[in-house]
């Protein structure tokens, strides 16, 4: 029996390469059987680039339920889709169940493709799932008045960056989040997932990281993102927000020949002046 229904946030982000931009396209729902749920449906993936795409596949996130599908290659401008069927909850043998109470989940896709060098790429999708097993009429009134508001800012600094993570409570009440980052495998986030992160009434908070290229490629773009999931007067809510890093050589380096070469030629030129002065006074 069908209980549960997909809402798409249209948040996403994309896998590029020189000639390789992969989308990816997820229709999913959860199925209850009995006391067992399940994440069912398609995701494709499209290559809108000129490029074969070798041995993409998707790695889908619904809490601490992580699975990936099989790998195919995607021609340019071609479309390659898989069938789910996954078993995200049995809640006879369930201790840490990802579904409690009724809202919305987040779950995040990593797409992983190569290029024709079979040189590996990633990005971050994160889309979400409405949870409603009593089919509450008043869900989405509840869900959809903003608790928590997030800004992730990151400034690049080469193949370095740091980030910050703003958080405000608009709510009257305290509030304890999951402050989960989600981010490429080509880069290297130095920010600690956090199980419970309290935020008194109406204040704000903030929360420092930063990190490094690993296997990026110079001039490459990777979106790095932040979820926030809290229960809230019975109710599962969460937020995210995200933030791009791109990767460069040496910034600090960047103007370095030509101030070396404007110095030399200052000097030059006091040289050149004080000798022709001296002569002058001969």
């Amino acid at each position: 029996m069908k209980l549960f229904t997909i809402a798409l946030c249209a948040i996403s982000s994309f896998a590029f390469s020189k000639t390789i931009a992969i989308n990816s396209f997820p229709q999913l729902q959860l199925i209850k059987n009995k006391d067992k749920i399940y994440l069912q449906g398609t995701i494709a993936l499209f290559n809108k680039g000129d490029t074969k795409a070798f041995e993409a596949y998707p790695e889908i996130q619904l809490g601490e339920k992580k699975f990936q599908l099989d790998k195919g290659n995607i021609d340019p401008n071609t479309q390659f889709s898989w069938e789910i069927k996954e078993l995200i909850q049995d809640s006879a043998h369930c201790e840490k169940c990802p579904l409690k109470n009724p809202g919305l989940y987040p779950f995040v896709t990593t797409i992983h493709y190569k290029d024709s060098n079979y040189y590996p790429f990633s990005a971050i999708q994160v889309n979400h799932l409405l949870y409603n097993p009593q089919e509450a009429t008043d869900l989405l009134t509840n869900i959809q008045i903003p608790s928590l508001s997030m800004f992730l800012k990151i400034n690049s600094h080469g193949e370095k960056f740091d980030g910050l993570l703003q958080l405000k409570n608009l709510t009257q009440a305290n509030l304890a989040a999951a402050i989960n980052f989600y981010y490429p495998q080509e880069i290297i986030l130095k920010a600690k997932n956090i199980a419970q992160y309290p935020i008194a009434a109406t204040r704000e908070s903030t929360i420092a990281f930063h990190g490094q290229n690993d296997t990026g490629l110079i001039n490459s773009k990777y979106v790095i993102f932040a979820i926030a999931e809290w229960e809230e007067n019975g109710w599962h809510k969460y937020a995210t927000s995200y933030d791009s890093y791109t990767i460069s050589k040496n910034p600090e380096n960047k103007y370095s020949f030509w101030v070396y070469y404007g110095v030399f030629f200052a000097i030059l030129s006091v040289i050149t002046t004080i000798y022709i002065i001296t002569r002058k006074s001969r």
